[in-house]
């Protein structure tokens, strides 16, 4: 087509040129130069304000941008950064409207972004898990039958009668089998206790009874624990959380 060309402005002047013929239909020379009819009057009405330099390609970008940033801002942001290296987009923006109530202030992605192209945005880290300096080990691993008793409480809810319900879910942790789940009306230390007792009565004892540290298990390692030779282990949070999801 002819706007594709490299000498598109003197096809443009020449369009022009054969626009101003008596006999000329507009329409079908707009076609035959492959433009719309009105992109054909526009550049006719360009020519015959401007002359030649009319028919040249005009940049598009706005005479006035709302997203540009002043030069002023941009270094008072640096600056207080400069000089509260810990403060964040946040703090320096309060700050900034603080200093300087009379000026349009940019918003917090602005700040993060002037930040981030000088250099002074840091990333932020990863926390690990509290673990009061002591290395995570993970749980031992079972190895036979009635070697690891799991147990925990699979959550609570109200009945009918609004009465509430703490199944507890004891599990022999080699074979996965379910040795007990038992709706207590409380999830107190006797109630947890008998259950056990049975389940001891029926299966014998394990080596190891496994739980989290919420209550009552924390509670049952330091009450019952030294009248067993049973080893209760209360796991971490942590620990707990990585055990489950293998």
């Amino acid at each position: 087509m002819p706007w594709k060309e490299n000498n598109t402005v003197d096809l443009r002047f020449q369009f022009v040129l054969d626009s101003f013929q008596n006999d000329v239909n507009f329409t079908q020379l707009c076609a035959q130069y492959g433009i719309s009819t009105k992109c054909g009057y526009k550049w006719k009405e360009r020519f015959l304000k401007e002359g030649r330099d009319g028919l040249l390609d005009k940049k598009r970008t706005p005479k006035n941008s709302p997203a540009k940033i002043a030069e002023e801002t941009i270094l008072e942001i640096i600056k207080i950064k400069n000089n509260k290296k810990f403060w964040g987009a946040k703090k320096i923006l309060e700050l900034y409207k603080a200093k300087f109530p009379d000026r349009r202030p940019p918003n917090r992605s602005t700040v993060e972004r002037i930040l981030k192209k000088a250099g002074l945005l840091e990333k932020k880290k990863n926390r690990r898990p509290i673990n009061s300096g002591q290395r995570i080990s993970m749980p031992e691993k079972a190895t036979h039958p009635n070697h690891i008793w799991t147990v925990d409480f699979k959550g609570w809810w109200y009945t009918p009668d609004r009465e509430k319900i703490n199944p507890l879910t004891v599990r022999d942790d080699f074979s996965k089998y379910i040795l007990s789940i038992k709706t207590l009306s409380k999830g107190d230390i006797p109630s947890v206790k008998a259950e056990f007792i049975r389940l001891f009565k029926i299966y014998g004892l394990p080596e190891i009874i496994r739980s989290d540290n919420g209550p009552p298990f924390a509670s049952m390692q330091s009450l019952w624990g030294l009248s067993l030779r049973v080893c209760l282990v209360a796991l971490s949070r942590y620990q707990a959380r990585s055990h489950s999801t293998r």
